[in-house]
Parts: structure tokens; C-alpha cells; sequence
């Protein structure tokens, strides 16, 4: 079941049809994140051990404890906006746009009528964060980014990003390790992910 789950979320998202990508030709494109990711996710092979072993609401619980400590004992911060930055100068560079706007504030809400309220025409490129936590003490990230075009409500495209672990194949690491330093190689790791999964979303736009 898991190696089924893993395939279906790799899989490569249709390019965009050839009007659609014809985003410089767009009155205006809209480029906003949504709120950060609160939920840190903590997944490891001793919790998934312990939840053959224990009750699951109780391992659970513990690997959300366990996420909330490292959140506030390190001072994480979601890197949405890093990589909603990243995807916006990929695809000005990439495509030549000089019409897109990114906005700076998060927005709560990503109903489409609330983007409509918000901006009223053009394209919006909203991105939000799926899951961003750690992998056997290894950082991951992951994250959705869609196009969609106001004048019709229509979706024009949408992709979440594999989830993505640096050095994942790497030799195991302690949480000690990962951790030193304030954290260091933690926010490093992070925004290596997020910079990995705006480059992956880039491509996917452009159908490379």
C-alpha cells in the first residue's frame, strides 16, 4: 500500500496546454502563499515500530508532541515563502514574464472566490505547504502550487511537488546530528528541500 501511495504521488503532472502557457501574454499574475504549515511531521522507523506495538492515538500524539518541541525549541519557520520566491524568479527567468506580482503577506484562504475578492482579474499562482517536517532525521517538504484564472474560475494547472528528503539515501543520522547548532543543518536541509521542490514545480509548468 505504501509503495502504491508513493507512485501515485510521483507521478508527473500534465504540462500546461500551449494557450494556457502563454502566461506573458496575461494581463497580470498574481503569486501568493497561503498561511505557514503549522503541524511539524515527525516520521521516523521507531514510530512506525511503536505503532504496530501501541495504541496509535497514543504514537500519534507523541510524534506531534515530539514535532511541536523541535518547531518551537529551534524556531522553524515553513519555508513557503522561500519557495513561492524561488518558483517566481524560476519562471520570470524561464519564461520571460515581467507581469507577475508576488505578494508578500500570506493569505488564509485558498477558495477561489476568495482569491477573486482579492485580485478580481488575471492569474493567480497560489502555493501552499502539504508537509514539511523530518524523515528519520532527515528534513522533507512538500508543496502544491496551481494556477488559476479568475475571469472563469478555472484551474488552469496544479502539482504537488514530490516529497522531497535531502540525502535520503545518505548513511543514518542521529537526531543529535541533525539538530546541532541551534538546528543549523535542520533550516539548511529545509530550504534545500523547498528550493528543490519550486525547481520541480518550474519544470512541471513548462512541461520539462
Amino acid at each position: 500500500m505504501l509503495a502504491l501511495l508513493a507512485a501515485c504521488a510521483a507521478q508527473r503532472p500534465a504540462p500546461m496546454k500551449e494557450d494556457e502557457l502563454s502566461l506573458s501574454l496575461q494581463p497580470q499574475i498574481h503569486a501568493v502563499h497561503h498561511e505557514p504549515q503549522r503541524a511539524f511531521s515527525v516520521q521516523s522507523t521507531g514510530y512506525i515500530v511503536a505503532a504496530v506495538l501501541l495504541p496509535t492515538p497514543l504514537v500519534f500524539l507523541a510524534a506531534t508532541a515530539d514535532g511541536d518541541e523541535l518547531k518551537r525549541e529551534f524556531a522553524l519557520e515553513d519555508p513557503v515563502s522561500r519557495m513561492k520566491q524561488r518558483l517566481v524568479s524560476s519562471l520570470e527567468s524561464r519564461l520571460k514574464l515581467t507581469n507577475m506580482t508576488a505578494v508578500s503577506a500570506p493569505l488564509r484562504d485558498d477558495d477561489i472566490e476568495t482569491l477573486k475578492r482579492d485580485f478580481e482579474s488575471g492569474l493567480v499562482l497560489d502555493v501552499r505547504t502539504v508537509k514539511w517536517g523530518i524523515d528519520n532525521n532527515r528534513a522533507r517538504y512538500s508543496a502544491r502550487a496551481r494556477l488559476v484564472r479568475l475571469a472563469d474560475s478555472s484551474v488552469l494547472w496544479e502539482a504537488t511537488c514530490h516529497d522531497l528528503v535531502p540525502g535520503k539515501a545518505g548513511p543514518t543520522r542521529t537526531r543529535a546530528a541533525l539538530v546541532a547548532n541551534q538546528g543549523e543543518l535542520l533550516k539548511s536541509e529545509l530550504r534545500e528541500a523547498a528550493d528543490a521542490c519550486a525547481d520541480q514545480l518550474a519544470g512541471w509548468v513548462i512541461g520539462k
